[in-house]
């Protein structure tokens, strides 16, 4: 019973910090390109990165559902 209450409450409470503490030291140590996708250490970076992998995921869903699901 603990173990699901800790997966379904505590790590999700544990990312949105940890990404909130990121993207506050990234503003903070660089403000004129914490936006910018093209510096390598900033928050558009990641951001563009996991938008290209989301979208990827989400155009292949209907063929990895095709594949897995056999009528």
């Amino acid at each position: 019973r603990w173990w699901s209450l800790i997966v379904k409450y505590l790590i999700p409470l544990q990312v949105v910090v940890l990404i909130t503490w990121w993207f506050a030291q990234a503003i903070t140590a660089d403000p004129e390109n914490w936006w910018n996708p093209l510096v390598p250490e900033s928050v558009g970076t990641c951001l563009f990165q996991w938008g290209i992998v989301v979208l990827l995921l989400i155009s292949m869903n209907s063929l990895i559902v095709k594949r897995t699901v056999k009528p």
